[in-house]
């Protein structure tokens, strides 16, 4: 779905004029699996913090086409005036290595509209240094020059299943109220690191750094993310403060490797 949206945003510079996606479906009702991405007792789902990702106002988007393996990279902004700022992508592999030196672009992209900084056709041609598409994936980041509008992105050439992922552990650790650090503590790559908050509390969980919503991000290993839970209620008897006690020694962190065969870490 998300890949979805970054082509249809893509519409603002061409002349359907598309300004991206209304999905279904928000919120529940009741409880139940459904196609939500807030669930009804209002924790966000998966898709709801990369909807947040790919909805942002000013967004990095690596398009790809499977039919002739063609990569393309777009700024897009939905501002009502231009935009300016720097962007930057790199390759790596599932064990955490660089495969080359980060590119990076200066961007410019007009009111509701879009700027292609990158083109490639051929997995030769898009994974540097001659290395297997099934053991490389692209982080892309861009920031505006006002510091107003930050984006990240993450990519890989071919589906995770077929991918060389190897064993991973994550451990989060408590830093201060209701915040935590995420790290790799052994292993390689960490995709799709998912933080979860426990039951009885509602909230979401933004990056410390950027301020935004941040959570189902790939990590490396030596690479840290500080999270912070920003609380919206509780839903147990009792005040908030006691239901919110010790909260960050509660979060549970899972990734992908975790679905293989491996429980979930904790703190």
């Amino acid at each position: 779905m998300a890949s979805e949206i970054h082509y249809y945003r893509l519409g603002a510079s061409r002349k359907e004029n598309n300004m991206g996606a209304v999905y279904w479906q928000l919120n529940d009702v009741w409880e139940g699996t459904s196609w939500s991405s807030i669930e009804y007792t209002g924790r966000w789902k998966v898709f709801h913090y990369i909807a947040a990702r790919v909805q942002s106002h000013v967004i990095i988007s690596p398009i790809f086409y499977q039919d002739n393996s063609t990569l393309d990279i777009f700024v897009t902004s939905d501002l009502w005036q231009g935009v300016a700022g720097s962007a930057e992508w790199t390759w790596y592999d599932f064990a955490g290595q660089r495969l080359a030196e980060t590119t990076k672009k200066r961007f410019t992209v007009g009111r509701l509209n879009s700027t292609q900084l990158y083109h490639g056709m051929g997995l030769g041609e898009i994974v540097p240094g001659g290395r297997a598409a099934n053991d490389a994936w692209l982080h892309l980041r861009l920031r505006t020059d006002d510091g107003r509008y930050t984006n990240e992105q993450f990519f890989h050439p071919l589906p995770l299943k077929d991918c060389l992922l190897r064993p991973t552990k994550v451990r989060a650790q408590p830093i201060g109220h209701n915040q935590v650090s995420i790290q790799v503590v052994d292993g390689g790559v960490a995709a799709w690191v998912n933080v979860e908050h426990p039951t009885g509390v509602r909230g979401y969980f933004r990056d410390m750094d950027s301020g935004l919503p941040s959570n189902d991000f790939f990590l490396r290993p030596a690479e840290t993310r500080r999270l912070e839970f920003v609380l919206k209620g509780t839903d147990a008897p009792g005040s908030p403060a006691d239901n919110a006690k010790n909260l960050a020694s509660k979060i549970l962190v899972r990734t992908l490797w975790d679905n293989y065969q491996h429980p979930p870490s904790s703190h």
